[in-house]
């Protein structure tokens, strides 16, 4: 019985996960920092660019596909898309300068 519980309680919290990445699917990043979102079970990250190194790419969004249904993996890979990020635009920003 307590077996079920528990997987009736993991079933329940994986759906309100699903829900919330959807929420923030449709928010993209504009409130949210997670800046991941699931799309057809895949996760993907999406980062709009600093208005300051724009010029320096085509779009204002940087969208990349993961290829990963899992969310602890995704979640990792985000914080390391992030600080290769941020150290790529403080170079851009020291050269501009």
């Amino acid at each position: 019985m307590i077996g079920d519980g528990k997987a009736l309680l993991g079933a329940i919290a994986a759906a309100l996960l699903d829900f919330l990445i959807c929420w923030v699917d449709n928010m993209v990043d504009k409130s949210c920092a997670s800046y991941l979102y699931k799309k057809r079970g895949v996760y993907y990250f999406s980062k709009q660019l600093p208005s300051d190194v724009q010029q320096h790419y085509k779009c204002d969004r940087i969208v990349i596909c993961l290829k990963t249904k899992s969310f602890s993996r995704a979640s990792r890979m985000r914080g390391s898309i992030l600080q290769r990020l941020y150290d790529y635009w403080l170079s851009l920003r020291l050269s501009m300068s």
